[in-house]
Formats: structure tokens, C-alpha cells, sequence
């Protein structure tokens, strides 16, 4: 995960998604800042998931 993954859960942030895709990142279906905490956590990890 890079800054840019931030930088597109921040632009869509608070909007429903289809569950587990862009980054819905806790596959809830909806862009929310438990999604900007996964991020946080796992920034700078290696690979896609």
C-alpha cells in the first residue's frame, strides 16, 4: 500500500462501493475511516491486498 491508495480512499470516501473492490478495503461496501485505518496500518506493506 502507497500514498496513492490514500489518495484514492480519501476521494472515496463515505460512497458505497460493491463489497471487497476499490477500496473498500474491510469489504463493508462502503468507503469509511475504519477503511483509512486498515490503510494506515498496512502502508508501505508489499503486494495488492
Amino acid at each position: 500500500m502507497t500514498n496513492f491508495d490514500y489518495s484514492l480512499w480519501a476521494a472515496a470516501n463515505g460512497n458505497s462501493v460493491t463489497a471487497n473492490t476499490d477500496n473498500d478495503f474491510d469489504g463493508d461496501g462502503e468507503i469509511t475511516n475504519f477503511d483509512y485505518s486498515l490503510w494506515a496500518a498496512n502502508n508501505g506493506a508489499l503486494g495488492d491486498n
